[in-house]
């Protein structure tokens, strides 16, 4: 069955599509959204004081339907932001950060579903900044990041630097991955 699928000319899985479907596209499975990750994604949300006291909830709201979505809908967060009164520079700030995040929960949970608990910190070869010259703390930040290239560490916790548990890609302007460490 597999020899029928893979197509030895360009090194790739040959299927045909699902009927009336047009394009080739992961399923979102919602069940991966535990209370755990709502938890947090709402505790992120209101861990920023711009968005103002009434309007926390729509932004809650937008951003875990976004990420039912499949976490790619970043206009729904975007959108909530604005309606709260938010500029749309810093609404646009805000809402990378919470997809970010999101995307990082789901994948994570997916990963410890299938039994991957370890990654290994890649810094991208550039500097984690916004602004030029670079801030003191954004110099300070990208240099701790550059050192922690290679670095393993579990998923579910990140990898301590500077004193606190970090992520990659999880702060403004990061732009570092990971690496997941197979168990066997």
């Amino acid at each position: 069955m597999l020899r029928k699928l893979f197509s030895r000319k360009n090194n790739t899985i040959q299927r045909p599509l699902s009927e009336g479907a047009t394009a080739l596209a992961v399923k979102f499975d919602p069940k991966l959204i535990t209370p755990f990750i709502e938890k947090d994604i709402r505790e992120f949300v209101l861990s920023f004081d711009e968005i103002p006291q009434g309007k926390q909830k729509i932004v809650i709201d937008a951003a875990l339907e976004s990420l039912k979505g499949g976490g790619g809908n970043s206009f729904v967060v975007f959108t909530a932001l604005q309606a709260a009164g938010m500029e749309k520079k810093r609404s646009l700030v805000i809402t990378d950060l919470i997809i970010k995040r999101s995307r990082w929960r789901v994948n994570t949970q997916r990963q410890t579903i299938t039994g991957i608990f370890e990654a290994e910190w890649v810094w991208a070869g550039a500097p984690c900044i916004t602004s030029n010259p670079p801030s003191p703390e954004e110099a300070e930040m990208s240099e701790q990041h550059k050192a922690a290239n290679g670095r393993k560490f579990d998923i579910r916790e990140g990898l301590l630097i500077d004193g606190k548990k970090q992520f990659p890609g999880l702060a403004y302007n990061c732009k570092c991955v990971s690496r997941i460490v197979l168990p066997f």
